[in-house]
């Protein structure tokens, strides 16, 4: 019996060994910005922002929406990302900004992407199947301000 059981675990093992060398290999996909974000997007931010210099206001809270215009340079799995305001993004209480250019990467349908400077940002996303659409949420914080933003882009018709 122990002869039987011996040859029986020699055969299950030799089995798997030949196995593992027949049997193909999981697929990997590739993760330099696939699917590719690359080209000229349209769509709309919607923000929501506090002021953090309203001293005990009322309603701290804002809201701000626009039509965005975007273009998206990407490198393997590094991108740059420009965003262009219809209106003017509220930065702080003095300043908005028409555009701002963020940084970041891409990969297995997702994006992020930030920024420092006069306000520092910091965006996550991920794209449809096809990447014909991308949705960004972050936040963007200066002195005075506090963002969440949401930015909803479809790839622009005209490439």
């Amino acid at each position: 019996m122990a002869v039987a059981r011996s040859l029986c675990a020699g055969a299950l093992c030799a089995a798997l060994a030949v196995s593992s060398l027949v049997l193909p290999r999981a697929a990997r996909a590739d993760s330099n910005g696939v699917p590719p974000v690359d080209g000229a997007w349209v769509g709309k931010l919607v923000d929501i922002y506090w002021d953090q210099t309203s001293k005990g206001s009322v309603r701290p809270k804002q809201s701000f929406r626009t039509k965005v215009d975007a273009d998206i340079n990407q490198d393997g799995g590094d991108v740059t990302l420009t965003i262009v305001f219809d209106h003017p993004f509220p930065i702080d209480g003095a300043s908005a900004l028409a555009q701002i250019v963020l940084e970041g990467s891409a990969g297995n349908y997702h994006v992020n992407a930030g920024m420092s400077g006069v306000g520092s940002a910091t965006f996550s996303g991920s794209t449809n199947r096809a990447g014909t659409t991308l949705v960004l949420t972050g936040f963007v914080a200066s002195n005075d301000f506090t963002h969440q933003v949401t930015i909803k882009l479809k790839k622009s018709k005209n490439q």
